[in-house]
């Protein structure tokens, strides 16, 4: 026998025909009630048909979020290491060498400029490609975009696009000097062994108004570039010199000079020869029309050629 009981508006087929039986179902009915009050668990069954009202994305819309998260990574890649590597290597061989700064700290300096200038790009390529429909949106709505398979596709589209885009960059090491920073030490401590040979032997230097230190081609992993200070020490290349000049004469005779001018003063020459092979030429430069320089003066010229040949070797093996 059954009978149809009702507890609080909720009905129960009771299959007992005795009192007890009554009591027991009711009791293990309100039982229940009170434990789902208690931890407001959602049944199980709505959970279930919750996560099943929402659809799994197709295999094009899989594929349009792949694009999509791909682009505006590989602009960022890009950008990103591209301006990484041709900031570091300008602050590398300007301001590394001025300030002694480690080939790190320049890297680190450069990446600064990179991220930002990477951010922006890849937004400002999204926004590009979207307004012309190069790339379209999957169509995904906010529950799908939670899915895990849209998060993991949307992960891998952006590692392959960072990937690329970073290789991409990376093809600016095929037109950068990658020795300009070494070069650059060389000629800033070349340029202090000049500078230190001029002012701190008062008695036994040369007095001149001026001094050259013109570059040949075999010092060429010294020096790339030429710099000039008033008062002090030039570092130029012999190259770039007039053929008529006293300095490409000195070092094609390999032999030293001197020249005197009333308008422009008195030229003493010095060429720093290694064994047969000629690195570079010393031009002292004194104003005035009637003051030379002496024979003393020409053998000190001539010791700090050999020095520097030494110095200048010692430099391009290091």
């Amino acid at each position: 026998l059954s009978r149809m009981i009702s507890i609080r508006g909720e009905s129960i087929r009771v299959y007992s025909s005795s009192a007890t039986g009554v009591k027991r179902a009711m009791h293990s009915t309100l039982l229940k009630r009170q434990a789902t009050s208690a931890t407001g668990a959602i049944p199980i069954v709505g959970a279930a048909s919750c996560a099943q009202s929402t659809p799994k994305p197709t295999s094009k819309q899989l594929k349009t979020l792949f694009v999509a998260s791909a682009v505006p990574m590989i602009g960022f890649g890009f950008m990103d290491n591209f301006i990484m590597i041709q900031a570091g290597s300008y602050i590398d061989s300007t301001l590394g060498v001025s300030l002694g700064l480690a080939t790190l700290t320049a890297a680190a300096m450069g990446q600064v400029f990179s991220d930002v200038s990477g951010v922006v790009f890849g937004g400002t390529l999204e926004r590009f490609l979207h307004k012309f429909k190069m790339i379209r949106s999957p169509g995904l709505t906010e529950a799908q975009r939670h899915l895990t398979s849209s998060r993991n596709v949307a992960m891998a589209g952006s590692v392959v696009g960072v990937i690329v885009g970073c290789m991409l960059g990376a093809c600016s090491l095929l037109f950068l000097d990658l020795e300009a920073h070494e070069r650059a030490r060389r000629a800033q401590a070349l340029y202090n062994v000049v500078t230190c040979m001029l002012s701190d032997s008062p008695d036994s230097s040369i007095e001149c108004d001026a001094c050259t230190v013109y570059l040949a081609s075999a010092a060429k992993d010294v020096s790339p570039y030429s710099t000039t200070r008033d008062g002090e020490a030039q570092l130029k290349v012999l190259q770039d010199c007039n053929e008529d000049s006293l300095a490409v004469q000195s070092g094609r005779k390999r032999a030293i000079l001197k020249e005197s001018c009333s308008s422009n003063g008195t030229y003493l020459c010095v060429p720093v020869v290694k064994g047969d092979e000629l690195i570079a030429v010393l031009e002292f430069h004194r104003n005035g029309d009637e003051s030379t320089f002496t024979f003393d003066e020409e053998r000190t010229a001539i010791m700090m050629a050999r020095h520097m040949a030494i110095f200048i070797d010692n430099l391009a093996c290091d």
